[in-house]
């Protein structure tokens, strides 16, 4: 190492010691980023090093130092703020090794920055004009947004990954703390409820219920699934990569997300890669659509939908949606019987923590319910049908209010039909 830097896995880091004093970081330059400024990646991350360690010999002001950086690592060019000129460096560098998906939502990101800067302030040209003051303010214009706490993170982390590649002395994003994350406490539904949503649904929004039922997935999974990840021989859905994970998850398919997995590979108008296209245009192009239809239809099916206040969230968030599926599914799954190991290799969590977040806020009612109701609203589950009416009144106690069966019970014992309980 007496070169001052090395590889890590496709990454150039830097690891010298300076009167004793250690400096350690990214170049910024991958190893396949082919020819860089007519040099190498490994001579212009010999080029690089070298020019760290005389800046930090010579002990130059933060002045100098920020200069002469700029100069060095941008040919002493100005670098325009905007978006094309970014991505076109950032990609120079050979950094933009996402899928297409995600690098189209890391220029989302990117452009949003660039229009507001431009739009607050129309005099910062050039990059090396931006500072920490006007990034702040970005933030915190960003954080007073409707929006997931985990988006705006994204975008953070989406901002600081650009900048830390444009040759700058400081990354003016690198200071700025993310925000704290509260997870939405969702509700999950119940079996009546359930049998509804298959019920009374039709076309995409019925395909999207039994889906996230018995995928155990979020909505952008459920949403995007392609052909190629069912296995109709072998009874499986195995999807190669989650999209907030990346982990791999394969499943069988139960009977009733079968029956509409074969209707969608037999319709003869269905040309996409996606198995359900209405669905994957609806999420590609309109996302916030499918939030509010299924809102509506929770809305005119009398299933109540609780509201919550929750830190980034301009306005109150459903604890009933889509998502709840999945917390239905694991709660489901939990009261079937099913290990905890099992349900985490369907959710697709890393950790049996993240499992037991969804376990943990069921209360004693609920899950004397599910376990009582075992298995009836998740789709193709053998359940035992009801021989008899007491059975079936039975069952009916279970989903009434305590405080309902027990006045029930009091006029039956008034009548001395039943005995009095002690």
């Amino acid at each position: 190492m007496a070169k001052g830097w090395y590889w890590r896995g496709n990454v150039a880091y830097y690891d010298f010691e300076i009167n004793g004093e250690r400096y350690r970081g990214s170049l910024g330059i991958r190893k396949d980023a082919g020819i860089i400024d007519g040099k190498t990646p490994n001579e212009r991350a010999n080029i690089e090093v070298r020019a760290l360690m005389v800046q930090h010999e010579q002990k130059h002001s933060i002045e100098q130092i920020w200069e002469q950086t700029q100069k060095r690592l941008t040919g002493n060019k100005k670098i325009p703020a905007d978006t094309d000129s970014i991505i076109k460096i950032w990609e120079q560098k050979g950094m933009s090794n996402a899928g297409n998906r995600r690098n189209q939502l890391y220029f989302s990101h990117l452009k949003q920055f660039i229009d507001w800067l431009h739009l607050n302030y129309p005099a910062v040209k050039y990059v090396s004009l931006i500072t920490l003051d006007h990034t702040k303010e970005y933030i915190t214009w960003l954080r007073n947004q409707d929006g997931a706490p985990a988006t705006k993170n994204d975008k953070l982390t989406t901002l600081k990954m650009f900048f830390s590649h444009l040759g700058l002395a400081v990354n003016p994003f690198e200071k700025i703390k993310p925000m704290p994350l509260r997870q939405i406490q969702r509700d999950i539904f119940t079996p009546k409820q359930i049998g509804i949503l298959f019920n009374q649904s039709t076309g995409w929004m019925r395909k999207l219920f039994i889906t996230a039922l018995a995928t155990f997935q979020r909505e952008e999974d459920c949403c995007l699934i392609k052909k190629s990840y069912i296995h109709l021989e072998a009874n499986r859905i195995k999807f190669p990569f989650t999209y907030k994970t990346g982990q791999e998850i394969d499943l069988p398919m139960l009977p009733l997300f079968r029956e509409i997995v074969e209707d969608a590979l037999n319709d003869p108008e269905n040309n996409s890669e996606y198995l359900f296209p209405e669905l994957a245009h609806l999420y590609t192009h309109n996302p916030s659509q499918i939030g509010k239809e299924v809102k509506s239809f929770l809305h005119n099916n009398g299933i109540i939908n609780t509201l919550t206040e929750v830190d980034g969230y301009a306005k109150k968030v459903s604890t009933l949606d889509v998502h709840s599926l999945r917390h239905t599914a694991a709660v489901m799954a939990v009261l079937s019987g099913w290990p905890l190991p099992m349900v985490m290799k369907a959710t697709g969590h890393k950790s049996l923590d993240m499992v037991m977040r969804y376990i943990n806020h069921i209360s004693e009612e609920q899950k004397e319910n599910y376990f009582f109701q075992f298995g009836k609203g998740l789709p193709g589950l053998p359940v035992q049908q009801a021989n008899d009416e007491r059975k079936q009144l039975a069952e009916l106690a279970y989903t009434l209010p305590l405080e309902e069966v027990k006045k029930l019970l009091s006029i039956a014992q008034a009548k001395k039909v039943i005995p009095a309980f002690s």
